[in-house]
């Protein structure tokens, strides 16, 4: 029991000392800070990387149209003061305000500006020394300019059977602002893209691009002090698949018999360039238009506008193909026919026809020198096709092809027309 109060007794001693040297030192510590304060009040401090500020914005400067051009936004200084140690002995950057004095800025120019500072939190303190003192900043008159955009580039091309066309930009424009002697300077603004030997077979879009400026005499322009709008770009090189074909004619309207191939003609041009985004490996020839044997007198040129199917593209910057046909060894002839020339086919059922024309006068027939020369009214036949007609009785005037049923190389060019009655079989 006693040797259980020795050690209590013995707790408590030690517990009481360690209280009292706690104790002792927070004393200690509240009697520097009073005789700090009491009798050394002032110290003396540097705060380091001062952020320094530019303003601008309502100044004189401003109203006379001047900005900073080469400006550091990350300008710092070091800064010597001196206060009261217990309003400045924790200083930080944060607790001093760093200006530039632009009060000598008057006109366009370069000016080593003086670093005035102070503190943020209004103490009162004394400045000693700033370092750097000056900053030095250049202001200009700031003018714009919006300029469309150019593409160039190396090292992209087309595969073979695919063309480039040329490369579209996003945004198109780019409105650069900087001093009016750098923007007076600025002719074409360009983007260039760097290829590493790329074969297209499909459309490619890349935004690694570098905005260029040139003068007019193709100097690169220095863009310092500029600014720009945007400053990413994306372009596009559009790829299309591409053939050459030749024009082929179509010709309507001919007689079953008639030989086609006697026909000689050419055209200008004699081929096109078509694109397409789609597979067009299997066109072989455009077709330029549409002619009824009966048109062809082989004297006249016919043209004819080129159209193409959705989605392709005409290359090669012709809108029209004209058609001009050979009259190396033809000839033409002008008959007469009487009505027994004249037949009727495919009558409607239950209808009478009576052909009222008594001649088809100057027919005009082409065809081979020699053929024509020997060709005559008995070898030719004007017929009168009634199919799909739903005509009620009456008299009617109709068209007529004319034709050689036994010669295959002549035809007869222009329209002509014969006058029919209808009426019921069984009228009188």
């Amino acid at each position: 029991m006693e040797k259980r109060k020795k050690k209590l007794k013995l707790f408590d001693s030690f517990r009481n000392d360690l209280v009292l040297r706690v104790f002792s030192i927070v004393l200690a510590v509240v009697i520097w800070i009073i005789l700090s304060i009491t009798l050394f009040p002032t110290i003396y401090i540097t705060v380091y990387d001062v952020p320094v500020k530019l303003e601008i914005e309502g100044t004189e400067v401003e109203s006379n149209g001047l900005s900073a051009l080469n400006f550091d936004e990350d300008t710092t200084v070091d800064v010597r003061l001196s206060g009261m140690r217990y309003e400045i002995g924790n200083y930080s950057s944060s607790d001093l305000i760093a200006t530039l004095n632009i009060d000598d800025v008057t006109k366009a120019g370069v000016y080593d500006l003086s670093v005035n500072v102070r503190s943020a939190n209004d103490d009162n303190c004394e400045i000693l020394n700033v370092s750097p003192s000056k900053v030095r900043v250049s202001f200009d008159t700031i003018q714009s300019v919006e300029l469309p955009i150019e593409v160039e580039y190396t090292g992209i091309s087309a595969e073979d059977g695919y063309t480039l066309k040329t490369p579209v930009v996003d945004p198109e424009t780019v409105r650069i602002s900087g001093p009016e002697e750098d923007i007076e300077k600025i002719d074409r603004a360009v983007v260039s893209v760097t290829g590493d030997g790329n074969r297209l077979t499909e459309s490619y879009t890349t935004s690694d691009t570098e905005l260029v400026l040139y003068t007019k005499d193709a100097a690169v322009i220095d863009q310092t002090n500029l600014s720009f709008s945007k400053e990413t770009f994306s372009v596009t090189f559009p790829v299309y698949m591409s053939v050459t074909v030749p024009f082929t004619l179509t010709i309507q309207q001919c007689p079953s018999n008639f030989d086609q191939s006697i026909l000689k003609y050419s055209f200008d041009p004699e081929t096109i360039t078509i694109l397409s985004s789609g597979n067009i490996a299997n066109i072989s020839s455009k077709n330029a238009g549409y002619l009824y044997l009966n048109q062809i007198d082989l004297e006249t040129e016919y043209t004819f506008n080129i159209e193409l199917d959705n989605g392709q593209i005409n290359d090669s910057g012709i809108d029209t193909v004209t058609v001009k046909f050979d009259d190396t060894g033809f000839s033409s002839k002008v008959f007469n026919l009487n009505s027994s020339h004249i037949q009727v086919i495919n009558k409607i059922a239950g209808k009478s026809v009576e052909v009222k024309t008594e001649r088809i006068s100057n027919v005009v027939i082409y065809g081979p020198t020699d053929v024509i020369q020997k060709l005559t009214a008995d070898d030719l036949v004007a017929e009168y096709d009634m199919e799909g007609s739903q005509l009620d009785n009456g008299s009617y005037e109709a068209n007529v092809r004319i034709y050689a049923p036994n010669v295959d190389t002549v035809w007869c060019y222009g329209s002509y027309e014969i006058i029919v009655s209808i009426s019921d079989e069984d009228s009188e």
